[in-house]
């Protein structure tokens, strides 16, 4: 609802619930390294099936089919999540002009609920054969839940953001202010269950068990400036610390809550009439996690480095009539994660090479493979690129009918552990090319068709981390029919 309650004063209330049920079932198999000890065998440098690091754990390394360590023990996680969203929001919004200066206030608050309810299930699963790739066979017993954990996570923010401009906008000066507070705690809902988190990781609660609230307080802002040096041209500059990532509490601890710094300096341009436009910047990111009081009360807001990137990326649009429109987008930038003092003497697997292969020899660490400052961050495609054409009939037998095609590109993509700390290699390149097509008949139907994946490419959609690494969608046809009233 929105009302403007004189010529320079109005103010915006909103409210969203939004309520989703999730439900999966994983079986993974475990990870390359275990501690030193994989199926229950404590492994020892040299016995032909294991590699030592640098700091004494061991790396499995199954060289032998059928040898004790080929058959890999699988871990079963079942859930089911009850994940409802409740968002309301409402600000006031200031507007008045006074000679060559136009002022734009925006005051207002938002709070967002996104509290869940968690069901885990025991199951097992049989081990897989790294030589002879089958299917598992997976048992959950969903009569009796493990686990029934009532997750708390509210946020509530108060903001600020003011607009200034000069000379009908030839400069325009933007700041704003927030402050962010979010809580968090878990409920077990069922007596003597162990709270399982995704299937390794546990904590007993005792019966009916509640953690003490956590509170996060943080502070974002941003500011920038944008100038036209002359009409066509304006070069911007943007400085944001923003909210990232609120997880909810994790085995009765609460998780960091994720800060995105960004700054971007750029160039937009427009010509042809409004008909071309066209944007190109330079960026700096840093993701990084504070984590929560009481969990640290001497140091509440110790930084944990995230992944950091840096380079360009770009965008241009060309109308070239009222019937044809292209659109194109590039990125080229690095991305990496800080590699922790733990982990700087960590043999990468994605850079040992042949040499790994040797049975039972043993890999010391060395510059070729160890990162000792910095990882690959997972799943990135550190270049891409994609180009979009649309075309809409306005006249004659094929009037209301819409074509589009796309061609989007993404170069390799790497593979690390969780914690973007173990580097495994690369996930490699791709090119989709996408169809689309609508018809609007009268002014209440619309008839859509898309052809995903035109070419069938086989592909990796996504690399969640080492032990879930997820394939693309082949060829796939979707119809849809809306009708609006």
């Amino acid at each position: 609802m929105t009302s403007r309650l004189s010529p320079w004063l109005a103010y915006r209330l909103a409210a969203i619930t939004v309520n989703e049920q999730d439900f999966r079932v994983e079986s993974i198999a475990t990870d390359w390294t275990d501690n030193g000890n994989i199926g229950g065998f404590a492994s020892q440098p040299g016995s032909g099936e294991f590699a030592a690091s640098a700091n004494g754990t061991t790396f499995l390394a199954p060289y032998v089919n059928g040898g004790p360590h080929s058959l890999l023990p699988r871990s079963v996680t079942a859930q089911k999540q009850s994940l409802p969203v409740r968002d309301v929001q409402m600000d006031f919004n200031f507007n008045f002009n006074v000679g060559p200066v136009s002022e734009n206030l925006l005051a207002g608050g938002d709070f967002k609920d996104t509290s869940q309810l968690e069901w885990d299930y025991p199951g097992q699963s049989t081990p897989i054969n790294i030589y002879s790739k089958t299917a598992p066979s997976v048992l959950v017993n969903f009569a009796n839940p493990s686990a029934f954990t009532s997750q708390l996570n509210q946020t509530a923010k108060l903001n600020l953001l003011d607009n200034l401009g000069f000379f009908k906008d030839r400069i325009v000066f933007d700041y704003g202010f927030a402050r962010v507070m979010n809580t968090q705690d878990i409920v077990n809902l069922l007596p003597n269950a162990v709270a399982n988190d995704i299937g390794t990781n546990s904590t007993t609660l005792p019966p009916a068990g509640k953690t003490p609230q956590f509170y996060i307080y943080q502070n974002v802002r941003n500011y920038g400036v944008v100038v036209h040096p002359i009409p066509t041209v304006a070069v911007f500059y943007s400085n944001t610390l923003a909210i990232g990532t609120i997880n909810v509490p994790a085995n009765g601890v609460p998780q960091p809550l994720g800060l995105d710094y960004t700054q971007e300096i750029g160039v937009r341009w427009r010509g042809m009439d409004n008909h071309l436009n066209a944007r190109v910047s330079y960026f700096q990111a840093n993701n990084a996690s504070v984590p929560s009081f009481p969990l640290n009360p001497n140091q509440p807001t110790i930084l944990i480095p995230g992944v950091v990137s840096h380079g360009f990326d770009g965008d241009a649009q060309w109308e070239f009539n009222r019937n044809f429109t292209l659109l194109a987008t590039f990125a080229d930038f690095k991305a990496h994660s800080v590699a922790q003092p733990a982990n700087v003497a960590v043999i990468q697997p994605g850079l040992v090479g042949a040499a790994y292969g040797v049975n039972g020899a043993g890999i010391a660490p060395t510059a070729a493979n160890t990162l000792p400052t910095q990882v690959p961050a997972n799943d990135a495609a550190e270049k891409t690129a994609s180009l979009f054409g649309r075309y809409t009939f306005t006249e004659g037998m094929l009037k209301g009918f819409d074509i589009a095609v796309g061609v989007d590109y993404e170069s390799k993509r790497a593979i690390t552990n969780n914690a973007n700390q173990v580097f495994f290699g690369y996930i490699p390149g791709r090119t989709l090319v996408n169809m689309f097509a609508d018809y609007k008949f009268g002014h209440h139907w619309l008839f859509s068709a898309n052809i995903d994946n035109v070419l069938d490419t086989k592909y990796i959609w996504a690399s969640r981390s080492v032990n879930v690494i997820e394939p693309g969608t082949p060829i796939n046809f979707k119809g849809t029919v809306t009708y609006n009233f």
